[in-house]
């Protein structure tokens, strides 16, 4: 019989005689089918067909085809369960500014031309909520965190970690460098315009990133990344003799070349802007000014008013151009540092040198008075008065100065109680102070950063609080609703919104205010540590001018003071406050 056969027969043996014949044996049973059974753990599938024969020999199973076989399933894993995972955070866009803050940016004042960014008053369901915001509140710009912020006469200009500019405002001349609704964009299809009373990107042209912002009366200005200067806008002359915003150029809407370095060292610096015009220091050390100047505030053009026979052209007012006589009134030292009053400029030397030129009919610029021919300095002049002050604000008609000790001193005119001196008339216009003296109700703080509007002042100090005096008309003194002046510097309240952020800086426009605020700090009565000056943003611009200019919460690197400066100053405030003559003022928590 063939192999591989199921049965087997027993073979015959030889007949050795014959003999009957015996019944032939049956034949053996098959042997029983072997019952395949799955492994513990494993099912049967329904369909699986019943089980073959299995080959009784190694040999037969060995040529049993594979199909023979019936398939055994494997042992089934045990199932695991599986958190979801959380969806990650997405990670930060990239900063253009590494190690300096992120910040958060606050708006107080009055909204009535859309300055604060919290949209039109007029189409919101209660007006009033929107028209006058008189503590701190965050515009519609959460989601971006800045490192500037600057305020011009009725528009505000922010500039965010990534280097994006983003405006909001009064954009009559083009001030918000974008195109927006109801101004000089009217003939533009509105699909194509944004919303003046809300923050917008203002985008530099090819795509280049701004390093620093500065804005006036109707003029933002932004240095690139590339180091060039672009500006939109238009200078007013408050007499009425020339305008314009460059030599070719009425009025620019969006952001536009204006100035270009030939080299690294004319690279800007620092820029800043008054009412009507603007300034910049190169890393040469050079100043530049342009823009109005009927009021001295270039200190390179001859005296000129609306019936004057001779009017400076469009290319001596509207071209950047350097202050040639600059180096005599610093006696040749280096500029490190510049600020701009509305109608004023200030130079701080690397020795301590101070030098100003512009208006000074209110002893603004620290230079008593002799006669009305004071009243305007058309040229630079040193000012002994301020020799080896580290940073300098000013307004329109008094300007604040801050010593390399923290101190704080104030001159010019003192209405409103803008100087936030005690022996000022505040009720007076006439009661001029051109000599530098401290500012009462902040002895024992070290002063960060400083800022001046029209009528208006604040500081900040090492420990993340802000201080504001003069007059609250357009609640620009960030207190509440209360419209009573403020003669000495009062503590800002911390309302809930605000909560325990340390504050950066402070800058003021024409009626309203900005202010920059850090992450969180230890809530009331923890123990914190010693008082610091706040870090600079880099790009940060360090004053504001009439609300026209920038600043921030610490001043810069201070230069040595002489020995006639403002250092015997500060021995006299610590007098006073030994004395017991003045208190601090502290705002009440909301």
């Amino acid at each position: 019989m063939a192999r591989g056969t199921a049965t087997r027969k027993r073979a015959a043996k030889p007949a050795a005689k014959k003999a009957e014949p015996k019944p032939e044996p049956e034949p053996e049973p098959a042997p029983a089918r072997k019952k395949v059974t799955a492994k513990r753990g494993t099912k049967r599938a329904a369909e699986e067909p019943p089980a073959e024969e299995v080959p009784a020999t190694a040999a037969a199973a060995k040529d049993a085809e594979p199909e023979d076989r019936p398939p055994v399933e494997a042992p089934a894993a045990k199932r695991r369960r599986v958190e979801p995972k959380a969806p990650k955070a997405p990670k930060p866009p990239p900063s253009l500014f590494p190690g300096q803050p992120a910040l958060e940016l606050f708006m107080f004042g009055t909204n009535s031309f859309g300055a604060l960014g919290m949209g039109d008053p007029e189409h919101a369901d209660d007006p009033d909520t929107l028209s006058q915001i008189p503590r701190p509140k965050q515009p519609v710009t959460e989601e971006h965190k800045f490192v500037q912020v600057v305020c011009g006469g009725m528009h505000t200009v922010g500039l965010t970690v990534e280097g994006d500019v983003y405006t909001w405002g009064v954009n009559d001349e083009g001030a918000l460098g974008r195109k927006t609704s109801g101004t000089c964009w009217e003939k533009e299809p509105e699909d194509q315009k944004g919303d003046s009373f809300l923050p917008g990107l203002a985008p530099l042209p090819g795509g280049v990133k701004a390093l620093q912002v500065a804005a006036g009366d109707g003029f933002t200005f932004a240095i690139g990344t590339d180091g060039c200067l672009y500006g939109c806008g238009h200078f007013k002359d408050e007499i009425g003799a020339v305008s314009g915003f460059t030599p070719d150029a009425k009025m620019l809407g969006l952001f536009t070349l204006v100035w270009k370095p030939e080299s690294l060292r004319d690279r800007i610096k620092k820029l800043e802007c008054g009412a009507r015009h603007a300034a910049l220091l190169t890393n040469r050390g050079d100043v530049l000014t342009w823009g109005s100047g009927s009021q001295g505030q270039l200190g390179r053009v001859k005296p000129y008013h609306q019936d004057s026979e001779q009017q400076p052209s469009a290319e001596q007012l509207f071209k950047p151009t350097r202050v040639e006589l600059l180096p005599y009134a610093l006696g040749n030292a280096t500029p490190v540092d510049i600020a701009c009053g509305a109608y004023s400029t200030f130079v701080i030397a690397k020795d301590g040198t101070v030098a100003a030129w512009g208006l000074n009919n209110s002893g603004q610029l620290g230079i008593p008075k002799a006669n009305n021919d004071d009243n305007i300095k058309w040229e630079p002049e040193s000012v002994d008065s301020l020799a080896g002050v580290t940073h300098i604000a000013g307004g329109e008609q008094h300007t604040l100065a801050l010593t390399k000790k923290g101190v704080l001193l104030s001159f010019g005119a003192g209405t409103y109680g803008m100087l936030g001196r005690r022996d000022v008339n505040t009720n007076s216009a006439n009661d001029l102070h051109p000599e530098p003296k401290p500012v009462d109700g902040l002895e024992g703080l070290k002063v960060a950063g400083i800022a001046a509007g029209t009528n208006v002042s604040a500081c900040t100090t090492g420990d993340g609080d802000a201080y504001f005096w003069g007059s609250n008309t357009n609640l620009q003194l960030a207190k509440g609703t209360d419209e009573d002046d403020e003669p000495v510097p009062k503590k800002m309240g911390r309302v809930k919104v605000f909560g325990h952020r340390k504050i950066f800086a402070v800058c003021f426009g024409g009626q309203h205010g900005a202010l920059l605020a850090g992450p969180q700090g230890p809530p009331p009565g923890a123990a914190a540590a010693p008082a610091t000056v706040a870090p600079v943003p880099a790009a940060a611009a360090a004053t504001a001018a009439d609300g026209a200019g920038p600043s921030t919460a610490a001043a810069p690197a201070a230069p040595a003071a002489e020995a006639n400066g403002p250092e015997s100053m500060e021995t006299d405030a610590k007098s006073s406050a030994a004395s017991g003559e003045a208190q601090t003022a502290n705002g009440a928590s909301a």
